[in-house]
């Protein structure tokens, strides 16, 4: 397993249409937080939304997964406006990384 550096970046039309830029960004910057510490990357990193209300406010939380090797994150943004409820893709394609919807694949 090599390191990998996830450069240049693009994505889908159909990330463009749900994902905030701050999102894109934010989700791009925990990928490069496991290359910079030194992690076994796999090429497909998977981004699992799903909303959580706490004492009524919506916070979103996004689970950051990869099968090889297996390592999964949880992070939790709280107090959200606008929760969202989906998967994200970030392929490394070797010469690019494309974040894209699954059924964009």
């Amino acid at each position: 397993m090599r390191h990998r550096t996830f450069a240049p970046r693009c994505a889908t039309k159909g990330i463009h249409d749900v994902l905030p830029q701050s999102m894109k960004l934010k989700l791009f910057e925990y990928v490069d937080r496991q290359v910079s510490s030194g992690l076994d990357m796999d090429y497909l990193q998977i981004f699992e939304f799903s909303t959580k209300v706490i004492n009524s406010k919506y916070h979103q939380c996004i689970v950051h997964r990869q099968e090889v090797p297996l390592r999964s994150v949880e992070y939790t943004i709280c107090d959200t406006d606008a929760p969202l409820d989906l998967t994200v893709w970030i392929v490394d394609e070797e010469t690019h990384a494309t974040m894209l919807l699954p059924e964009e694949y």
